[in-house]
């Protein structure tokens, strides 16, 4: 499993992608080389998703955490974004936390205190256009 792995994060990585390559391509493709990495160093995959939005609209989806297990969620957006915002709330609305850093990489690492629902939510911010794509993973060890 591990080779097929490898196998497969080699060829996301290292395959050349055409000029004409969809922007969703290249934010999914720099999510799996970080979810790649987390492998090597431990860490495995819960949920991958890529999203494509409009300037103004909020990604948002509930999950469930458990107590005591550590998350690491990565968000890549495509070339055509200057930033992605990415944020954890609990039920209540109560941000958790969330990445103060501008650019089109973002990540949380987080051990929540008590198992429940939460919510991730995350916002491309496109550079020009109305459109920003943004993939994301969640990560446990």
């Amino acid at each position: 499993m591990r080779t097929l792995l490898a196998l497969v994060a080699a060829l996301a990585c290292t395959a050349s992608q055409p000029a004409h390559a969809a922007p969703e391509d290249e934010a999914l493709s720099c999510v799996a080389t970080k979810s790649y990495e987390a492998y090597q160093a431990g860490w495995r995959s819960r949920d991958r998703e890529v999203i494509t939005q409009t300037a103004d609209a909020l990604w948002k989806t509930g999950t469930t955490l458990l107590a005591g297990v550590e998350y690491r969620i990565v968000a890549c957006a495509d070339p055509g974004s200057s930033d992605v915002q990415l944020a954890l709330y609990d039920t209540w609305g109560k941000p958790v936390v969330q990445d103060e850093q501008v650019g089109r990489d973002a990540e949380l690492s987080i051990k929540v205190p008590t198992t429940g629902g939460y919510y991730l939510v995350a916002r491309g911010v496109p550079a020009q256009g109305f459109q920003s794509s943004v993939a994301i993973a969640v990560l446990y060890k």
